[in-house]
């Protein structure tokens, strides 16, 4: 073992590097320097020895340079360090970098600087520096996974395969990781993506409800957070999934659940064969990419919304006569859809100058308020326009709102024939309104005039009483006093006729109306306790014992003939 304290003199050191090693040797533990001959490890520091796992005894004594560096990297590494030693032309140092083997065998990826300078017997050793760049390698490496799937998404829209991407890029970042995202879909698991695991481990997944404890993902799922277990063998949340787990060498099990609005849409999860705990450069890794499949998820149900409301969109267009137009207020052009060559022929106005002269002086005012209105504010406008348009006149409910990049989204709805209904129909009410003023005039006219005939009526009737309770008058002698009510009663009649046009008043018989009135003001009066005196068998009068109860008949009376 070479102790660099004891055996200093052993190496040709320039200024340079003895004044670097003598830094090291103070006890800095942030710098990794290493002095090798290609073969073994003739010295490293203690920052050295913690980047790799080992006792820096340990490095010295019983480790080779190769068994620190991976299997794909040793060749490169082995050419480039055997050319430093044969002292080749060229820079005075050499720096690359590659991925090397921890002690716990797991990657990580370095950056060295080394010079080459010889031992006193001449023997060419190199002296260098390393440095731990394994979270800006696997950061880069995931930003190119990040770049391919986006591309790959937004050229093809296929969320299956950019997940399958997503599973592919965290294999690739975390050495030894097996990828898998489920989406959730009525509380259940259901598999999104291709991915390594193996196909009956996926079938049996497929399905589960999510739950306090059905293992990593259904448990994130419930809970709306991260879940990470070290090791499925004995963690509870895996009890009832553990056979299967062992069955297909899965030993640890990280899972995200991805929420979006308080819901949660999916999980993603990363698998390994050995129990494992995550490191931070491992979970901000983990977190990123969550990040990307949270966005891609919430682009994907957007988009699919879009193309459903476009759809219906298209479908109101031929069904409910509606079109649209974008419009640039930079250009003043508008674009129509595509079903606007059908639609009242407007599609043949290309701008907003072509549009205004085919409207009416007042709609164009209008429509030129609510244009700058939306522009200058933001805030959708809605106005009713009159368009003339090839020999066509046309009423349109045209809806205006500003898109995010400043243009106008113009929905043209063709309401001519409701609008053509609602004027009819406002000039039928108007019609009637008009019509109910007159004859609300008439029935005033009515009532002023009943009012006095009525009194009248009452006036005469209690004559009557007074007559036949005063001079016990009979039937005979009250002929004309009846005859009289009798025209009285035609007078009434005809008003209802001139002022109600009330064709059922004129089928009335005066004679046996009287007769029927005279039946009922006796039928009332003796309801009122009245006196009936019959003078003849054959003639009926009736006496009241107040003149005034023969008014208050009367009003019964009219009661009835107004029933």
């Amino acid at each position: 073992m070479f102790s660099f304290l004891g055996h200093r003199d052993k190496f040709k050191l320039n200024g340079q590097q003895s004044t670097l090693l003598d830094f090291v040797d103070s006890g800095n533990e942030h710098l990794a320097v290493f002095i090798t001959d290609g073969e073994r490890m003739l010295y490293v520091n203690q920052a050295f020895a913690r980047i790799f796992g080992y006792a820096r005894e340990t490095l010295v004594e019983k480790i080779s340079v190769r068994e620190l560096v991976s299997h794909g990297a040793w060749p490169m590494v082995q050419e480039r360090i055997q050319r430093r030693l044969r002292g080749a032309q060229g820079s005075p140092s050499e720096s690359f970098s590659f991925d090397a083997l921890k002690a716990d065998g797991s990657v990580i990826h370095v950056e060295v600087y080394g010079v080459e300078t010889e031992f006193e017997s001449g023997r060419p050793v190199i002296v260098g520096a390393l440095v731990d760049r394994t979270l800006e390698h696997r950061l880069r490496l995931l930003h190119n996974w990040q770049s391919t799937i986006l591309s790959g998404y937004l050229q093809h829209a296929d969320l299956y395969s950019a997940m399958s991407l997503a599973n592919r890029a965290i294999e690739n970042v975390l050495p030894g990781a097996i990828g898998s995202i489920l989406r959730i879909k009525d509380g259940k698991l259901h598999q999104l993506g291709e991915n390594r695991l193996p196909k009956q481990y996926n079938q049996a997944i497929d399905g589960l409800t999510i739950g306090p404890n059905v293992g990593s993902c259904g448990t994130a799922a419930y809970l709306r957070k991260p879940v990470f277990v070290d090791d499925i063998t004995t963690d509870p949340r895996w009890k009832d999934y553990r056979e299967l787990a062992e069955q297909f060498g899965l030993r640890a099990c990280w899972a995200h659940p991805i929420v979006v609005e308080d819901e949660t849409k999916a999980t993603f999860a990363v698998y390994f064969g050995e129990p494992r705990t995550p490191k931070p450069d491992e979970l901000e890794i983990f977190e990123r990419l969550t990040h990307l499949i949270r966005l891609l998820l919430v682009h994907d149900e957007t988009r699919c919304h879009l193309s459903q409301v476009n759809e219906r969109m298209q479908m109101a267009e031929q069904i409910g006569r509606m079109t649209h137009a974008v419009y640039s207020p930079h250009t003043r052009r508008l674009e129509w859809s595509s079903e606007t060559a059908s639609f009242n022929g407007l599609g043949e106005i290309e701008s907003i100058d072509q549009l205004l002269p085919c409207l009416e002086e007042a709609d164009r005012e209008r429509f030129h308020s609510a244009l700058t209105t939306v522009i200058r504010d933001g805030f959708p406008e809605e106005r009713l326009l009159k368009i003339r348009f090839q020999d066509k006149v046309k009423w349109n409910r045209v809806h205006l709102s500003r898109e995010p990049g400043g243009t106008l989204f113009i929905v043209f709805r063709d309401e001519t024939e409701q609008t053509a209904n609602a004027m009819a129909l406002e000039a039928k009410i108007e019609k009637i309104q008009s019509a109910s003023a007159k004859q609300a005039a008439s029935l005033w006219s009515i009532r002023r005039d009943l009012a006095h005939l009525l009194d009248w009526m009452r006036q005469t009737m209690e004559e009557i009483g007074q007559r036949i309770s005063g001079a016990g008058e009979d039937e005979q002698s009250l002929v004309p006093v009846w005859e009289k009510v009798a025209q009285r009663v035609e007078q009434w009649r005809a008003l209802m006729l001139i002022h109600l046009a009330d064709k059922h008043m004129a089928n009335i018989d005066i004679q046996q109306f009287m007769q029927a009135a005279r039946d009922k003001v006796i039928a009332r009066a003796q309801a009122e306790q009245c006196v009936d005196l019959s003078v003849a068998e054959n003639i009926k009068c009736v006496v009241w014992a107040d003149a005034k109860l023969l008014g208050r008949g009367f009003d019964a009376l009219i009661d009835w003939c107004l029933d």
